[in-house]
């Protein structure tokens, strides 16, 4: 999984995006001991590093994907309806992710360094009748 990454094109105006870690790039002898950021030159970013090893992020996770819960009514309290079964169910989906990256990137949505939504949290409810 890799991280954000700008893809480094111009936009409409000539300005080329470029990600953060251009900040720390290798300027002059002595630089490789802060930085692991290559000299810039004219190629693009996204040609230089995106693809770097230094990108890539671990992709373990743990989600609660589903709760389920389902009550069925005693007949007793059915009554005078005229209903055999009476069944309330509730479903929620997506509702807790930990993630082994600190950058908040969902590994079942992200890829190639463009970043997508999270997957979104569902809440259902249903009864279900038999006659």
């Amino acid at each position: 999984m890799l991280k954000d990454s700008y893809n480094g094109s111009p936009t409409q105006n000539g300005v080329t995006l470029m990600h953060k870690d251009t900040e720390r790039a290798w300027q002059k002898p002595g630089d490789e001991s802060f930085t692991d950021i290559p000299k810039l030159s004219s190629a693009l970013y996204s040609s230089i590093i995106s693809g770097s090893t230094k990108n890539v992020l671990p992709a373990d996770f743990i989600r609660l994907r589903d709760v389920v819960l389902s009550y069925t009514l005693p007949t007793s309290l059915l009554g005078g309806l005229k209903v055999k079964e009476l069944t309330i169910n509730m479903r929620a989906g997506n509702l807790w992710l930990w993630t082994k990256n600190k950058e908040g990137i969902d590994p079942e949505t992200q890829g190639l360094g463009i970043r997508t939504p999270l997957l979104p949290k569902s809440y259902t409810m249903g009864v279900n009748l038999i006659f």
